[in-house]
């Protein structure tokens, strides 16, 4: 789908830039720039100015859009004014979701080698150390030794994101050595190829449960869509998934604020990423309280078609 340029009768009443560097100079008319910060604190900004450079940048003269307010702190930290950050949230497609079938939910279970009674923990997303996917895969070690019969079904794609698979693996090997197992390494189905939104809507319905144990995220994406799905999710407290993950509709995992040298992020407890993926499993009310509370509040709050209620409302008042 192209968008089609304006007539000449046609004039711009707001300008909104949704590119990466941010280009943060004021337009002809009101200026918006999308961004998110995954870190807190000092940091250098990805800003430039209509030459492409950072020294023209004038980002004390547009307004910005960003999905959470952990993220809108992170760009409070490089300067930028309070009043001049606008939280919108991202959104997700209910109709992704509405025609999918246990059929289908077999199928692709079977197409992944997954057994029917298999429970499925799943992760979707790139595997850079924000992520956490090394506490995921520790975790998951730790549980499936104990308890057999669970698998983890990861979905990245490195061709997009970079390739981090072996820090993953050495990272989660030194939290926990049984992730090297050859039992455990059964146990995970990697998913390293583009697919298409229908097809990663389908590995969504094929799963039971939904564990982020990330570390920085601007918003976090995939949970939401899990909760859309009808998957019951874990993700760490305090972060950007405050927002849209309370208490009622997520598992929460303890985290500690700490240090890095891209700025504050937060480190999830080993023992407490272990601990949801122990309640998600066996504790079936629970698992059905989650997942039906996750699924009303992201679809009464958080589609596209509220989503984009609330930033056309921003533009036009």
């Amino acid at each position: 789908m192209s968008i089609p340029a304006p007539r000449e009768s046609e004039r711009t009443d707001v300008i909104y830039r949704i590119s990466f560097p941010l280009r943060a100079y004021p337009g002809s008319v009101r200026t918006f720039v999308f961004g998110t910060r995954e870190f807190l604190g000092l940091g250098e900004p990805d800003w430039i100015g209509p030459d492409w450079t950072s020294s023209t940048a004038a980002a004390d003269q547009v307004e910005f859009v960003t999905p959470t307010h952990w993220s809108a702190q992170g760009l409070c930290d490089l300067g930028i004014q309070r009043n001049r950050i606008h939280v919108i949230p991202h959104g997700f497609d209910p109709s992704l979701f509405s025609s999918l079938t246990d059929s289908d939910r077999a199928a692709t279970r079977h197409h992944l080698q997954i057994a029917p009674d298999n429970f499925i923990f799943f992760n979707l997303g790139a595997m850079t150390w924000n992520k956490g996917v090394e506490i995921l895969l520790a975790a998951f070690a730790l549980h499936v030794e104990r308890h057999p019969g669970a698998m983890l079904l990861l979905k990245t794609m490195s061709s997009l994101h970079g390739n981090f698979q072996g820090t993953v693996w050495r990272g989660a090997a030194a939290m926990a050595p049984q992730v090297l197992n050859p039992n455990v390494q059964a146990a995970i189905r990697l998913i390293d190829r583009p697919m298409t939104s229908a097809d990663i809507a389908r590995l969504f319905h094929a799963s039971d449960a939904y564990v982020s144990p990330y570390r920085a995220e601007g918003f976090n994406l995939p949970v939401l869509e899990a909760m859309g799905a009808g998957l019951p999710v874990a993700v760490t407290a305090g972060g950007a998934t405050d927002d849209f993950c309370t208490h009622d509709c997520a598992l929460k995992i303890a985290a500690e604020i700490r240090q890095h040298e891209d700025g504050l992020h937060l480190e999830p407890e080993l023992a407490s990423v272990l601990k949801t993926l122990e309640v998600l499993r066996f504790d079936e009310p629970a698992r059905r309280r989650l997942a039906a509370a996750g699924k009303a509040h992201a679809t009464d709050h958080f589609s596209w078609t509220h989503v984009g209620a609330r930033l056309a409302h921003l533009m036009t008042t």
